[in-house]
């Protein structure tokens, strides 16, 4: 039963259904049940990043070679990722999903992350990447399936950007 997996769990395992295979990542205290299942899983090739830029040649390059990829990362992270993004899979229509902490919003614990709730949507509509907010558990499964569907046809990466409770943080 879904409602006995935690929100990482479900996200995971809806990401494996979609047939994604690699997964790079950078730590985020609210992502650290998902990268720890990652860590944990044969069944998937998993990458720890020391800078998101890696990230994303490491997924586009997966993508190109047919294996589906996806990111999962902090929003201060995608910041870091601007130039690479739009040098990579935007110049080389290359599809993958970006999966994107929202800190920074209502209810955060540490006034440093609040500049990047101010800046995550602007800077995504800058890109003119299409992406999805999501609020809870259930919203954020249900966007994997259409997000990777929007990503194939438009050939371009395609964001979920997850909240707290989305990620059951």
């Amino acid at each position: 039963m879904t409602s006995q997996l935690s929100p990482s769990q479900r996200i995971l395992s809806e990401l494996k259904s979609q047939g994604f295979r690699l997964f790079c990542t950078l730590p985020d205290i609210w992502t650290t049940e998902i990268i720890e299942l990652l860590r944990a899983d044969p069944e998937v090739i998993h990458v720890p990043l020391a800078r998101e830029e890696e990230g994303i040649g490491i997924c586009v390059g997966a993508q190109m070679a047919g294996t589906p990829s996806a990111m999962i990362i902090q929003n201060a992270g995608f910041f870091n990722c601007i130039g690479t993004i739009a040098s990579l899979p935007l110049r080389y229509d290359v599809p993958f999903l970006l999966l994107i902490s929202y800190r920074g919003l209502w209810g955060e614990d540490y006034p440093f992350h609040v500049h990047k709730g101010i800046y995550t949507e602007p800077l995504l509509k800058a890109l003119g990447l299409t992406y999805k907010l999501v609020t809870s558990p259930d919203e954020a499964v249900a966007a994997i399936p259409d997000a990777w569907r929007l990503a194939q046809f438009s050939q371009r990466p395609v964001a979920i950007v997850l909240t707290r409770e989305a990620l059951g943080a």
